[in-house]
């Protein structure tokens, strides 16, 4: 006889976890918890959960969501806690409290010496290449006020805060603060912090630090600097290649590598002399080393390299130019629209008619004329002695005519003679040569002719 029993479905609850447990078990080889036990400064009498387990929670919460610091428990809610955390851990155990008292810890114990210990361990552990170093910064805006911040009274567009001495750069970086400074995100109208990050050749991390919104990325890069001859030995610098933009080619950031066996790869700065005598030397030389395509993308551009030497403050430095097809394109349509603006220029369009303001002073003496902005017009008198134009006057500004002929200060100027008529008279303007002149113009020009190219600013 066949027995059916009746079971009551009961709704289990659901959790999400995600990514969670992939960076869980990634945490656990490399003995991330373990570690910030050893290094960070707690009482395992006093404390349930410890520092390493609340720090892993935050780590878990930043990379599969980031939730503000009071969200987090009831994040951790919904998820699997002891699946994450462990068997006896709950929600209720990572706090805001709790979670603020470990950061309280990681502060004492040093933020960048934890961070380059883990690091250390992942870096063994995955063998990970270590030989070029790549260094960036980005700006965060903040919202809100800080107490911190509420004397600043550093407009945007002041000047970063840099470093010049020795004695700066060798003093321990200053608290960083919110600043107003050169915004990277476009939002110059709040205060920000710096971010900044020392990366290898495959974009794992090795350094970061915050600093003050108005810092120079100059100071930032000598304080970087600084920092690995701290934390490396001469051998290992010379094993070592830095990478930055322009920024760290400074008078003092040069002279701070000379001093220690750190070899660097820099974009030369345009304002420097030595830059442009070696694109000109590369380009009379058209000796250029094919490099092919970078980029895998069916689209990228080809690059060319030439190898020339530069002195710069006295030092040889070798340098290197570039050359991109991509770029070569962008400046060959450039220069096709300039030629064929050209000949528009110069063919039936050159005898066009273009009517701008002209301001004619006329009195007892000798009167001026200007034109209001003019791009590249000359100032054209008609063989009737008028200007050819309306007949119905402007309103005269205040005050006596002029009697040097500079009307507008700044602006190209045609002087005329004449004792007719007194008013203010749109004028006809035409595109020509210079020194247009009418054999039958009965005024004066004091030798300059009838039309004179006026500039446009």
């Amino acid at each position: 006889m066949l027995n059916i029993s009746l079971m009551k479905l009961v709704e289990l609850p659901g959790r999400v976890v995600g990514a969670a447990p992939v960076i869980r078990g990634m945490a656990d080889a490399i003995g991330f918890v373990d570690l910030l036990n050893t290094l960070l400064p707690w009482d395992a009498q006093q404390c349930r959960t410890s520092p390493g387990e609340r720090i892993l929670a935050m780590v878990l919460d930043i990379l599969t969501g980031k939730s503000p610091l009071y969200r987090v428990q009831d994040s951790l809610a919904e998820t699997d806690v002891p699946l994450l955390l462990g068997r006896d851990r709950t929600a209720a155990d990572f706090t805001d409290d709790a979670l603020g008292r470990a950061l309280d810890k990681l502060s004492r114990a040093g933020p960048a010496a934890v961070f380059t210990a883990v690091a250390a361990q992942a870096y063994a552990r995955e063998a990970i290449d270590l030989r070029t170093g790549h260094w960036d910064s980005t700006s965060r805006s903040l919202q809100g006020a800080y107490r911190s911040a509420e004397k600043d009274a550093v407009p945007a567009s002041s000047k970063p805060e840099e470093t010049t001495s020795d004695s700066d750069a060798a003093s321990p970086p200053p608290r960083a603060l919110p600043r107003r400074g050169h915004s990277k995100d476009h939002r110059p109208d709040l205060k920000q912090i710096l971010l900044t990050v020392f990366v290898n050749g495959e974009g794992v991390l090795r350094f970061g630090s915050v600093a003050s919104g108005n810092t120079s990325d100059k100071t930032l890069n000598r304080r970087m600097i600084d920092d690995l001859v701290a934390a490396f030995s001469p051998e290992e610098l010379q094993t070592l290649l830095y990478v930055a933009d322009s920024s760290l080619v400074t008078g003092p950031n040069r002279a701070a590598l000379r001093d220690v066996p750190l070899r660097f790869v820099s974009r030369c700065p345009t304002t420097f002399a030595v830059t442009q005598a070696a694109k000109a030397a590369a380009w009379v030389q058209n000796s250029w080393t094919f490099l092919g395509r970078v980029a895998a993308r069916r689209e990228a551009a080809d690059y060319w390299a030439s190898e020339q030497q530069g002195l710069i403050d006295g030092v040889p430095y070798r340098l290197v130019v570039y050359r991109s097809s991509f770029l070569e394109k962008r400046k060959e349509k450039t220069l096709d629209r300039r030629i064929a603006a050209a000949r528009t220029g110069a063919g039936p369009g050159r005898e066009s008619l273009r009517t701008h303001r002209v301001r004619v002073s006329r009195g007892r003496g000798q009167g001026g004329a200007a034109v209001a902005n003019p791009p590249r017009s000359s100032l054209v008198c008609r063989g009737d002695g008028h200007h050819r134009g309306s007949a119905a006057p402007l309103q005269r500004p205040a005050g006596p005519p002029s009697q040097s002929g500079d009307a507008v200060r700044g602006q190209g100027m045609a002087r005329h003679r004449d004792d007719g008529g007194d008013g203010y008279r749109p004028a006809t303007t035409r595109v020509g040569a210079p020194g247009d002149v009418r054999a039958d113009c009965p005024r004066e020009h004091d030798g300059m002719g009838c039309a004179r190219v006026v500039a446009g600013i």
